[in-house]
């Protein structure tokens, strides 16, 4: 908060409730935008119609807010304080006063004396019929010398009590009937948001329907795709795809960045009952995240130097629009921090990765925190940080629903079984993979699949179950062989040698390496990585692949996956074997 305190989310959301605290400038526009979480939205809201008028004026600006005079309305009541109310106050507090306090002198204004009006205190109770029978002079407001004098104290119980009742009920009203005005803007406007998703989805389709190159000269010459929702639809599809079809979602990935920076030259065609077009930093922030998406997709190519690139075109943008959104931010340094792991920059990624954090508990998006902590876990699990892994992986799995996102709910299930195989806690792992093993099915994808009965083979091998890891190694070595994914196919090939070194059956190690080699062969395994499997396949040649070098060779494997200018280093005995 600004005047007194300081903003939103620096402190607690609840500091908002004291009287002396304001929001910040930053933070109502923020509430204006609808981008705070939903417990600071109320606490905004509440504060505003509290009567703060200073907020009050640079809010009218948006949401047009006319609040009642409280004050006034309550002054106005409780001048108006009738018998009935004062009687009420007698029932409630079971107090009534004694005759002789009363005033013997008549009221001027019904002729009742104090005794005859404290006898008629029972019959003016609202739980007494009679009450409703007796002659109207009766029911005057309470003053004079009837029932005031006596009745001082509780009367003004009474009178606070009624000032209070009628704030509340004036401040509910006010709060209901701004929020029956947000929410019918709400409604149009959502609306409006679905009509233009399903335009963009038709324009998806029509463009897709194009080679690439065709895709961007539509996006350069027609009008009709210079649209936001589009833009959003391609980075969407290019993010699936990317665990899918890598080269695919390069393609989308690149038509999205061509929609987004047409965006910025052209203005988009207008359609009646569209929201407004995206301006400024809510442009600037597509913009950003399609160009990370660009660097993603290069990134899962393997092309480093242009991800680099297009990281770099990202940083400009934050730099050039300080204020951008903290979804968009946030969107930006998760895929900025998946390039800096697989370069193994794994400090710049655990920090991009704390920010990301940082934003979506703010925010109060558990799914999406979930998801972050899962990626700082694989961060921290390649750093060789296992413990402090398991404890992200723990946390993550009690963000994610399984209902809403049953996809990240297994991938967070999958890699914490991994960690505990890996921190040499088996039979935890054993136990975790039996009670997943339903969502693995359920997913019913191949790729899936196949990546169970991998992680069974590699729980069966830290449970010394080696026939069993034995099996699970040759079917998921065989199919990945048969689907041509080479990579997966040696870090397997590798696991099932590890199991042959723990039996000493090099015959068995020594033809699964001249199987594996004439296989890579016709492959493209890059370079430092089929330099380090030769020097295995020479190891189990002359009977030396020990399962010391299986594991390190292994390792090196894992590391250079998505950075294959790393460099392999082999152990001195094969050193001028390379």
């Amino acid at each position: 908060m600004s005047e007194q305190g300081g903003p939103l989310g620096s402190n607690s959301a609840a500091d908002l409730s004291k009287p002396d605290l304001h929001p910040s400038p930053e933070t109502l526009w923020q509430f204006m935008e609808g981008g705070l979480a939903a417990s600071e939205m109320r606490l905004v809201l509440r504060h505003l119609l509290r009567g703060c008028r200073s907020c009050q004026e640079r809010a009218r600006g948006v949401w047009n807010i006319t609040l009642p005079a409280l004050a006034a309305a309550a002054a106005a009541k409780v001048a108006d304080v009738s018998v009935v109310s004062v009687v009420s106050v007698v029932s409630d507090t079971a107090k009534v006063a004694d005759a002789s306090e009363m005033p013997a002198a008549p009221c001027a204004t019904c002729s009742i004396d104090g005794p005859t009006a404290l006898a008629l205190l029972p019959a003016l109770l609202p739980a007494q019929p009679a009450a409703a029978a007796l002659p109207a002079p009766t029911l005057h407001a309470a003053h004079g010398s009837c029932v005031r004098p006596a009745l001082a104290p509780h009367l003004e119980v009474r009178e606070a009590a009624t000032a209070t009742e009628i704030a509340e009920t004036s401040s509910d009203a006010a709060y209901e009937t701004v929020l029956d005005r947000v929410f019918s803007r709400i409604n149009v406007e959502e609306a409006a948001v679905e009509a233009a998703r399903q335009r963009a989805g038709g324009l998806f389709d029509e463009l897709t329907q194009h080679p690439a190159a065709r895709q961007q000269l539509l996006v350069q010459n027609s009008v009709r795709f210079c649209d936001r929702m589009l833009c959003e639809r391609l980075l969407a599809a290019s993010h699936d795809e990317g665990f899918r079809a890598p080269a695919r979602s390069l393609e989308l990935a690149r038509v999205a960045v061509a929609v987004a920076e047409r965006l910025v030259d052209s203005p988009p065609l207008r359609v009646p009952g569209s929201p407004p077009p995206a301006t400024g930093e809510l442009l600037a922030g597509l913009r950003a995240r399609a160009w990370a998406q660009l660097g993603n997709a290069l990134r899962i190519g393997s092309d480093h130097e242009a991800a680099a690139q297009a990281f770099h075109a990202v940083d400009a943008l934050l730099v050039a629009n300080p204020r951008l959104g903290l979804i968009d931010k946030a969107r930006v340094f998760d895929l900025k921090a998946s390039f800096c792991k697989d370069r193994r920059q794994f400090a710049d990624a655990a920090q991009l990765l704390d920010r990301v954090i940082t934003i979506y508990r703010r925010l109060g998006q558990s799914d999406l925190l979930g998801r972050a902590l899962t990626q700082k876990a694989t961060v921290l699990f390649d750093a060789g940080d296992v413990k402090a892994s398991l404890v992200l992986l723990r946390d993550a799995l009690e963000l994610i629903d399984p209902h809403e996102d049953p996809r990240w709910f297994l991938i967070v299930r999958h890699n914490l079984i991994a960690a505990l195989v890996e921190d040499g806690q088996p039979r935890e792992a054993f136990a975790l993979l039996f009670h997943t093993r339903p969502l693995y099915l359920k997913m019913g994808d191949r790729r899936n699949l196949l990546r169970m009965r991998w992680l069974e083979g590699q729980v069966a091998q830290g449970l010394q179950r080696l026939e069993q890891a034995e099996a699970a190694f040759r079917e998921v070595s065989d199919a990945f062989v048969e689907l041509g994914i080479e990579y997966d196919a040696a870090l397997v090939s590798l696991d099932l040698a590890a199991v042959f070194a723990q039996q000493g059956r090099t015959s068995e190690m020594r033809r699964l390496a001249q199987e594996m080699v004439l296989f890579f062969e016709s492959r493209q395994l890059h370079h430092e990585a089929m330099a380090a499997y030769l020097v295995f396949c020479t190891a189990a040649q002359i009977d030396q692949a020990g399962l010391g070098l299986v594991q390190e060779i292994a390792a090196f494997l894992k590391q250079a996956r998505h950075t294959p200018d790393l460099r392999f280093v082999p152990p001195a005995p094969f050193a001028d074997r390379r």
